[in-house]
């Protein structure tokens, strides 16, 4: 059975097939149609960007590396606004990265998009080491 029905936004009769679903009405049906619903979600998105963001890099810090936004930033002034192996800001625009140890989860310190994927993400302190042993005595400059 295909019925129409009244979008309380547009006013526009619709069939029921534009209607997001909502089991907590009795005709389990949302009162607006979904084109309405989408753009109320856009507006409602585009007001409230900042503190949708905020909110999620809240929760992401918190559930990734135990971390409170006041703990990120605190680091974040420790570290003289900037990435803790270059001394750059961020290039991207975005937030430095929480780096941290896979294995433990301990928090490292804050790094550049940069750093934090080409020079820290795939060495441990060994590989580290072996990496200061190669730029101090390179293998080439040993062949006479």
């Amino acid at each position: 059975m295909h019925q129409d029905r009244q979008c309380v936004d547009c006013k526009k009769f619709k069939p029921v097939t534009e209607f997001w679903k909502n089991s907590k009405r009795k005709d389990g049906l949302k009162v607006d149609c979904k084109d309405c619903a989408q753009a109320y979600n856009a507006a409602y998105h585009a007001k409230n960007k900042a503190s949708i963001g905020l909110r999620h890099r809240k929760r992401q810090l918190k559930d990734k590396f135990g971390l409170t936004l006041e703990q990120y930033d605190d680091i974040l002034k420790l570290q003289g606004n900037s990435c803790a192996l270059c001394g750059n800001l961020c290039q991207t625009g975005k937030s430095l990265a929480v780096d941290h140890d896979h294995n433990t989860g301990k928090v490292r310190g804050l790094l550049c998009a940069e750093c934090n994927t080409t020079k820290v993400s795939n060495h441990t302190l060994e590989t580290a080491r072996k990496l200061v042993e190669f730029l101090e005595n390179p293998p080439a400059e040993r062949i006479t």
